[in-house]
C-alpha cells in the first residue's frame, strides 16, 4: 500500500531518505523516474542515504505502476517518490489506492525556464501544466498537499 506519494524534484536526498522514511515507517521507499532507473551512478548516490532498514527500488513508472498493482505490494508500506506533478498523475491514472499526495517540492530545478503561474511557496511552482496536473491528481486522491518539512502543517493546494 502505498503511504504517501511525494512529489518531489530532487528524489531521493537526505530528507527524504532519513527524516520521511522514518516518519512515515516505510518499509519501503519507490523512486520512479525513467532517467535514474537507468542511470546506475544516480542510483548509487541516492542509495547512499537510505536506511537499511527501508528496502529501495528504482525504476521507470510504468515497473513501478506494475509493482503497485501486483497484490503483494498490499501489505507493504511504500513510500512512493516521483520527480513532477505530470508523473504522479501518470502512476495514479494507472493504479488504485493512492490516497495521500505530497506535492513538496518542485519548479526550481526541472523545468527551470518555465512561465509560473502559481507560487503554492518557495518550494513549489506550477507552471500551466503542473497546474492542470495537481487538478487531476486532486479529483482522485483524497488529501493532495503541500509539505515540504516534517514537523511543518500541511497545506492544502487551492488551485
Amino acid at each position: 500500500m502505498v503511504i504517501q506519494l511525494r512529489v518531489d524534484e530532487r528524489l531521493a536526498h537526505g530528507q527524504v531518505c532519513t527524516t520521511w522514511i522514518n516518519t512515515l515507517g516505510a518499509t519501503h521507499i519507490i523512486i520512479a523516474n525513467n532517467k535514474v532507473a537507468n542511470d546506475n551512478l544516480q542510483k548509487t548516490i541516492m542509495k547512499m542515504g537510505i536506511p537499511s532498514t527501508c528496502k529501495s527500488i528504482f525504476t521507470t513508472l510504468d515497473n513501478a505502476i506494475g509493482l503497485l498493482n501486483d497484490s503483494r505490494s498490499e501489505s507493504l508500506k511504500i513510500f512512493l517518490v516521483v520527480q513532477t506533478p505530470e508523473d504522479a498523475l501518470y502512476i495514479m491514472e494507472r493504479t488504485q489506492g493512492i490516497n495521500e499526495v505530497n506535492v513538496a517540492n518542485f519548479g526550481q530545478l526541472v523545468k527551470k525556464d518555465k512561465k509560473i503561474v502559481v507560487r503554492v511557496n518557495p518550494c513549489l511552482l506550477l507552471d500551466e501544466d503542473d497546474v492542470e496536473a495537481v487538478k487531476k491528481i486532486k479529483e482522485k486522491a483524497k488529501f493532495v498537499y503541500f509539505q515540504d518539512i516534517v514537523g511543518h502543517p500541511k497545506q492544502t493546494i487551492k488551485l
